[in-house]
C-alpha cells in the first residue's frame, strides 16, 4: 500500500470512531444497530452589552447621566457630567416651579441636560433629595438641581472648560446645591431682584423698552390690561416669559411709574405691567436689541417707552424663520 493510501486509510478510520461515539446503542431483534443522535445547533446572540441612550431623542449614544462635583480655576466647587463637562443654570428660567425659558434656537448653545428616569441619576458630591425634573415643551424631562433646569453648553470642548460662565449676564456654572457659581455658599435659592425696565432707542427700529440686559420686552394683544390680565401660560409662557417682579418695586429707567405696576399670574408669582399690559420677553431674542418677536401671530409687539405697542414696521417673515432664526446668539 502507498503512503497516500496508508493516510485515507487512517483519516477514514478517524471518521468512523468520530461517527460511532456520537451515536447512541439501541437493542433491536437481538441486533446492535446505532441511532445517531442529531446536534443542537449553537444560538448566536449579540456581543454587544447594551448602553443607555440619553439626549431625548437626539440619536446621540452616551453612558447614564451623572453629576459630579468638581473644582474648576476661578470658579470653585461646580457640577460637572459624566463626561467632565460643566454645567450651568439660566437666570431667566425659574426654579419654583421648575420652568426653562430656554426654548428653540437657545438650544443650539445651551442644551437641556435630559433625562429617562432621575433616579437612574448618579451623583458624586451633591446631595441627590436636591435632583429633580421639568417637563419640557417637547416633552423630554430636564434634569434639575435645586429646582433650577441644568444646561451644556455647546462651546465647551474639554472637560474643565467654563467659557459659558458669565454669557449674556445670564448663565453661570452651577454649584452642588444649585447656585451660581462663584456666589458664597448657601445662597441659593437667590433672593429676589428687582427687573430693570429702561426706555431705549433700538438701532434700525426705534423706541421701546428693554430689560436690565438690554434684551427688548413685549406686550400680548390677547392680554387685557383693564383690567391687567395674562392669558400667556404654560407652553406660550416657555416661548414667552413674563418678567416676573419677586421683590422690590421694579427699576426704572426713562419710563413714567405712574404706568408701571404688577399682577397676580394663576401660579401666584407678579408679573411687571406697563401702562396695564403684562410684559414679557421673547425667548428667541438672544442678543440685546433683537426684536425677533414684533408681529409674530399678529398679537405679539414690542413695547414702546408709554406702554403702548410700538407702531414700527413689523418685518415680514416665514414662518420657518420666526420660530428658528439664524443666529444663535451668545445665550
Amino acid at each position: 500500500m502507498s503512503g497516500t493510501s496508508r493516510v485515507i486509510s487512517a483519516i477514514a478510520a478517524v471518521a468512523v470512531l468520530l461517527t460511532l461515539a456520537a451515536c447512541t446503542p439501541v437493542s433491536t431483534a437481538g441486533e446492535a444497530t446505532y441511532e445517531v443522535e442529531p446536534v443542537a445547533r449553537q444560538e448566536i446572540r449579540p456581543t454587544t452589552d447594551p448602553v443607555t441612550a440619553v439626549g431625548g431623542g437626539s440619536g446621540r449614544v452616551t453612558a447614564p447621566v451623572s453629576l459630579n462635583a468638581a473644582e474648576i480655576e476661578d470658579l470653585g466647587r461646580v457640577l460637572t457630567d459624566q463626561a467632565g463637562m460643566t454645567l450651568y443654570r439660566y437666570d431667566r428660567d425659574s426654579a419654583d416651579p421648575p420652568v426653562s425659558a430656554c426654548e428653540g434656537v437657545c438650544t443650539r448653545a445651551w442644551p437641556p441636560v435630559v433625562v429617562e428616569d432621575v433616579s437612574e441619576v448618579v451623583v458624586s458630591g451633591m446631595a441627590r433629595s436636591l435632583l429633580g425634573t421639568v417637563t419640557r415643551s417637547d416633552d423630554t424631562l430636564q434634569l434639575t438641581v435645586a429646582g433650577w433646569p441644568v444646561y451644556r453648553f455647546a462651546q465647551d470642548s474639554a472637560p474643565g472648560e467654563a467659557e459659558g460662565q458669565g454669557a449674556g449676564g445670564v448663565w453661570s456654572a452651577i454649584t452642588p446645591d444649585g447656585g451660581r457659581a462663584g456666589a458664597p455658599p448657601g445662597t441659593t435659592p437667590d433672593p429676589p431682584s428687582a427687573p430693570l425696565v429702561t426706555a431705549r432707542v433700538l438701532p434700525g427700529f426705534g423706541p421701546a423698552l428693554t430689560d436690565g440686559n438690554g434684551l427688548t420686552l413685549y406686550l400680548f394683544t390677547a392680554d387685557s390690561s383693564a383690567p391687567p390680565r395674562s392669558t400667556c401660560l404654560d407652553d406660550c409662557a416657555r416661548r414667552w416669559p413674563p418678567v416676573l417682579a419677586e421683590g422690590p418695586e421694579p427699576e426704572l429707567q426713562g419710563v413714567n411709574p405712574a404706568i408701571v405696576g404688577t399682577l397676580a399670574r394663576p401660579d401666584g408669582k407678579q408679573q411687571v405691567t406697563v401702562n396695564g399690559w403684562p410684559v414679557y420677553r421673547f425667548a428667541e431674542d438672544t442678543e440685546p436689541g433683537q426684536t425677533g418677536g414684533h408681529g409674530v401671530d399678529g398679537r405679539w409687539f414690542v413695547i414702546a417707552p408709554d406702554g403702548r405697542k410700538s407702531l414700527a414696521p413689523v418685518q415680514e417673515q416665514a414662518p420657518e424663520a420666526a420660530a428658528e432664526p439664524e443666529s444663535d446668539g451668545g445665550y
